[in-house]
């Protein structure tokens, strides 16, 4: 249905009203199709309990973008199990285990563990351990034997695998939250797909719902929900490489140039990436590394953990922002461009980049900080004028 409606979508650009229509009704008869096909099974779920039962596969997902599956305890360590006291050396009197566990775990083991564990458990083992504290610490011993004495009086297994599972189950809910608030997947019905002028196989290319701040500007997204670009895998990467390519052609023919920004904050929140493109004038564009350069040196505190600002030069995003961190990048036309981590969320605004094109423009600024949202029909004139530019650069329209 989804492949239909981009059809659709399509045929209407280009003028094509008879193939529109034969595909309208093809739709039609697939919405009535699965109608009649979900009715049953629906009235009987009402019928039992209202609800419908889902079985998922619950995983961890780390802060560089790594999801791993959930493992249960092994059935040995049980809740009601009482906690026996393991000797730590042998009869010769040399150390044999540091912890009653140490014969249940191999090297293998303890590198998934370590692998799979974020700094936000190691934070929060951290604060249990010092609030737990109910000894007195002097001179012989101090705080480094108080966590010692308490790791090893850790819970068993089958404790801490019901906190990763309560964990990923709370993970998976906030998951499944910012999936169906999403506006930019395509699968999302509430996305706007008649502003669409693109669709790739990882990816496509769109334009903004609210008022552009240039005649040009569009977003690069990927289909499926990516956080950002440099969770991006290669094959998405060098789809979005593709779009810029010809979008940075088609603006050259017009005799403009452009800019590509992305700003990533929120990651817990499990945002979509949007790779913004705006087009500048030429003049504008030679003098647009000197603006953003400046602007990001002098951005936020004057004393940050990380360098300020990170060149792009001979390497992409990917490779010069680890993964986990809020990051703003910004690339001129094909160029490479400048990175900055970002320190303090809360301080760095949502539209920084849109702030330094309205200042390079002496635009108004009520475009990015109050952008006020088109009708239908200014939308379908700017998506059909876009695709008129586009029509001879459009990369999914070759062979």
């Amino acid at each position: 249905m989804n492949e239909l409606a981009a059809k659709i979508m399509k045929a209407e650009l280009v003028g094509n009203d008879t193939q529109a229509a034969k595909l309208k009704a093809r739709l039609e008869a697939a919405r009535e199709a699965r109608a009649a096909g979900g009715g049953p099974g629906q009235a009987g779920a009402g019928e039992s309990s209202g609800q419908k039962e889902e079985v998922v596969v619950l995983t961890r997902t780390d802060s560089r973008g790594v999801s791993r599956p959930v493992m249960g305890a092994g059935a040995e360590d049980g809740h009601g199990k009482r906690r026996t006291k393991v000797k730590t050396h042998g009869q010769d009197g040399q150390r044999a285990r540091y912890f009653p566990d140490d014969d249940h775990y191999n090297l293998k083991n303890m590198f998934e563990k370590e692998k799979g564990t974020t700094a936000e458990d190691q934070n929060a083992m951290f604060e249990q351990a010092a609030m737990k504290n109910i000894e007195r610490l002097n001179d012989d011993y101090d705080i480094d034997d108080m966590f010692m004495s308490k790791a090893a009086l850790r819970d068993s297994a089958a404790k801490q695998a019901e906190r990763d599972k309560k964990k990923a189950i709370q993970e998976h809910q906030q998951v499944e939250r910012s999936l169906e608030n999403c506006h930019w997947c395509f699968d999302n019905k509430e996305m706007p797909k008649h502003l669409i002028v693109a669709l790739g196989k990882k990816c496509y290319v769109s334009l903004p719902t609210h008022q552009s701040l240039t005649p040009g500007h569009c977003c690069i997204s990927p289909i499926h929900h990516i956080s950002c670009c440099v969770q991006a895998e290669e094959d998405l990467w060098d789809e979005v490489q593709n779009f810029r390519k010809s979008l940075v052609k088609m603006f050259a023919s017009r005799g403009e140039d452009c800019i590509f920004f992305e700003t990533v904050k929120r990651l817990r929140h499990f945002p979509h990436m949007v790779l913004q493109c705006v087009p500048l004038p030429r003049e504008t564009g030679d003098m647009a590394p000197i603006y953003f350069k400046k602007a990001i040196m002098e951005c936020e505190r004057e004393w940050a953990q990380n360098k300020k600002l990170v060149e792009l030069k001979g390497r992409d995003v990917r490779r010069a922002v680890p993964k986990g961190l809020p990051y703003f990048f910004v690339d001129f036309a094909m160029d490479a461009g400048f990175a900055h981590v970002i320190e303090d969320e809360q301080e760095f605004p949502n539209n920084f980049a849109q702030e330094i094109v309205g200042g390079m423009l002496d635009l108004d600024c009520n475009l990015w900080r109050k952008p006020r949202r088109e009708n239908f029909d200014n939308q379908r004139r700017k998506v059909m004028e876009f695709s008129r530019w586009y029509k001879e650069f459009d990369i999914t329209q070759e062979g």
